[in-house]
C-alpha cells in the first residue's frame, strides 16, 4: 500500500497528458468486461481505437493471469496467444514478460507481477523496457472498479494497454500521446534512435 501510495503522488505531479488530440471510441465499457456481466465501467475518454498502434515501432511487454482449476495450463495457453498476436498482427518486440499464477485481479496485493510491471512503468523512457503492455483483456489487469479508477483516473498505470480481445487501447490520464504519434514518422525514429542510445550506453 505504500508504494501504490507512493507513485499516486509521484504522477499527480507530472500532470495530466492532453488526450483532446486523440479519436476515441463510442465506448462506455470495455467489451471484454460486458460481455462477463461486469459492472467495471472504463469511461470512453480512456478508451482508443488501437489500430494504429499496431504500425508502430513498440517494445512490448506480456501481461497474463490465471485462477482457479487448470490454472497453468490457462496461463501457459494466455501467455501463447499473446506472443502469437505480437509476432504475427504486429510491428512490435516482445521485451520483457509478466504473469500471475493462480491469484485474483480483484485485489492487487495478490498480483505481484503485475506490481512489478507497475513499479517498472515509472523508469525513465529511456531505461524502460516497454512502450505498451498487452493483455487478453481487461479483466487480466483489474476487475474492481475502484482499482480501475485508481490505476486510470490517477495516472499509475502510465504506458498503454493494447486489448487482444477488443482491439482496443486503454490509455490513463498520465499518457503522453504524443510520444507515440507525433507530427511525422522522422521525429519517432528519432525518438527510437535516442532511447536506444541511452538504454545501451
Amino acid at each position: 500500500m505504500t508504494m501504490l501510495l507512493i507513485l499516486v503522488i509521484s504522477i499527480k505531479s507530472l500532470g495530466i497528458a492532453d488526450l483532446h488530440s486523440v479519436k476515441i471510441t463510442a465506448q462506455g465499457f470495455d467489451k471484454g468486461l460486458l460481455e462477463r456481466g461486469e459492472d467495471n465501467m472504463i469511461e470512453p475518454k480512456f478508451i482508443v481505437d488501437g489500430s494504429d498502434f499496431k504500425e508502430l515501432p513498440l517494445r512490448a511487454a506480456l501481461y497474463a493471469r490465471s485462477l482457479g482449476d487448470g490454472h497453468e495450463e490457462i496461463l501457459r495457453k494466455r501467455i501463447k496467444d499473446i506472443e502469437d498476436f505480437i509476432k504475427n498482427e504486429t510491428s512490435w518486440d516482445l521485451t520483457i514478460q509478466y504473469a500471475d499464477d493462480n491469484c485474483s485481479s480483484k485485489c492487487m496485493c495478490e498480483q505481484l507481477e503485475f506490481r512489478e510491471l507497475l513499479e517498472d512503468c515509472f523508469d525513465d523512457n529511456y531505461c524502460r523496457l516497454f512502450d505498451i503492455i498487452v493483455v487478453i483483456d481487461f479483466l487480466q489487469i483489474a476487475r474492481n472498479k475502484m482499482i480501475i479508477d485508481f490505476l486510470l483516473d490517477d495516472g499509475i498505470l502510465n504506458v498503454p494497454v493494447y486489448c487482444i480481445n477488443t482491439g482496443n487501447v486503454i490509455v490513463s490520464s498520465s499518457v503522453d500521446m504524443d510520444e507515440y504519434f507525433p507530427v511525422n514518422d522522422e521525429e519517432l525514429s528519432e525518438k527510437c534512435v535516442m532511447r536506444d542510445k541511452e538504454y545501451y550506453a
